[in-house]
């Protein structure tokens, strides 16, 4: 999500100083306050985060106020638009990513979160649910937020820093989704869905103000660089065994992390028996597991560190296999909180390993083009998973997609095992 075919060895910085307009910020040479850049950059994506899952969690909810009343219908709705969504942001992973390599990375954070400001905002406008599959796609096209503030770090701080302070930004990522999800349930609940869909804008745009105040654009590369382009990155990357490797593993993580998300909703209102509650009990069931999610992040990743990304790899995926299965099973809404909650704490360990193994084995102007494709790959994951989800629970009932989940995970289990060297940390 490198030409050396081992992902996890972290090649020694070069001695000496950095070509010109290389971007890399080794040990000794960090731009001051990089600290505070890097705290902002963690309140932004907090910001960010809450904003997300502020009322996009709902939409299978919201795609029946919008008059779709049969939940199978809604499921496939809500998937359809994943799917979409996800399509047209895998295809345009690249571009952009190639673009924070030529124009800078901060630039690309503001397209995203500028972008989504007003895109899901005016999802609270629409009137029909045709209108709101076309700001999905719209969605797609413009957004990509995790990917362009990875790379913004990556520029800046401290090589030996970078696995932590991409743990950091991922136990944000995490902190803000367990937020976002219980307010913005609440929101919904007691004012409808479409003011939910308004706040989400704002808080977008308040995250990308906090950007562009704090964190300075970095050096851009040098001519020569720059011309290279996305063609050329492309051509890097398709030569790259590390990187396709870690796309793999993105793609099979990120399809059975979101299989259940179109349904989980309306499962979650079967299994309460209380309709005009079930926007906060889904709220507090993601909310939860993404709290639980970002306080084993940043303990991921520095476990990482000392045992190596395999392990800790690994370790999250057959958790997260182990956990899956019995939620076919539960008869109430607070047997599925409990293991939500267990399955958060393993899937917080799951993203921080693979950006670091990138953003560590990735020369620096390529960075931008590596982290294009590795989100593309996770893209296609969650377009391919909420399709799947909805289809299997349309034909096969909403349980069966947690059978499904548990025995994808195993496939990502063996992919891991199989595609990392045991020595890669």
């Amino acid at each position: 999500m490198s030409a050396d075919p081992r992902p996890a060895a972290v090649p020694a910085a070069p001695p000496g100083p950095p070509p010109p307009g290389e971007t890399e910020a080794r040990d000794g040479d960090a731009p001051a306050g990089w600290r505070r850049q890097l705290g902002a950059l963690c309140a932004a994506q907090v910001i960010s985060a809450v904003a997300f899952s502020f009322a996009l969690p709902f939409l299978p909810l919201y795609i029946q106020a919008l008059g779709v009343a049969d939940a199978g219908e809604a499921g496939l709705w809500a998937g359809a638009s994943s799917a979409g969504f996800n399509v047209v942001m895998a295809s345009l992973g690249p571009v952009w990513g190639a673009m924070a390599d030529r124009r800078g990375p901060r630039l690309m954070v503001g397209r995203a979160m500028f972008g989504g400001a007003f895109v899901i905002g005016a999802m609270g406008l629409v009137r029909s649910v045709y209108g709101l599959f076309g700001l999905r796609l719209l969605q797609g096209a413009i957004t990509g937020v995790q990917a362009a503030i990875t790379v913004l770090v990556a520029a800046f701080v401290p090589r030996r820093r970078l696995a932590s302070s991409v743990g950091l930004l991922q136990m944000a990522t995490f902190g803000g989704a367990s937020a976002g999800p219980i307010l913005g349930g609440a929101v919904a609940d007691r004012y409808g869905y479409r003011p939910a869909f308004l706040i989400t804008g704002a808080l977008m745009f308040l995250s990308g103000a906090i950007v562009f105040a704090a964190v300075p654009e970095r050096a851009r590369p040098r001519r020569g660089a720059a011309r290279a382009g996305l063609f050329a990155g492309l051509r890097w990357a398709g030569d790259s065994p590390a990187l396709m490797a870690m796309a793999a593993i993105l793609f099979i993580l990120q399809f059975a992390a979101t299989v259940i998300s179109p349904v989980l909703p309306l499962f979650i209102k079967e299994l309460s028996g209380d309709p005009a509650r079930a926007a906060t009990t889904t709220g507090l069931v993601l909310g939860l597991g993404g709290l639980f999610g970002s306080l084993s992040a940043i303990a991921a990743g520095r476990a990482a560190d000392t045992v190596g990304h395999k392990p800790i790899l690994l370790i999250a995926a057959v958790g997260s296999t182990l956990l899956y299965f019995p939620q076919a099973l539960v008869s109430n809404t607070d047997q599925l909180l409990l293991l939500r909650i267990g399955l958060g704490l393993f899937n917080g360990a799951l993203i921080p390993s693979t950006q670091a193994i990138i953003g560590l084995s990735t020369p620096p102007e390529r960075r931008g083009i590596a982290f294009g494709i590795a989100a593309s790959a996770a893209s296609l994951g969650g377009a391919a998973g909420p399709l799947v989800g909805a289809l299997v629970a349309a034909f096969l009932g909403i349980r069966a997609v947690f059978v499904v989940t548990s025995a994808l995970l195993l496939v990502a289990c063996v992919v891991l095992a199989r595609a990392l060297p045991s020595d890669e940390a």
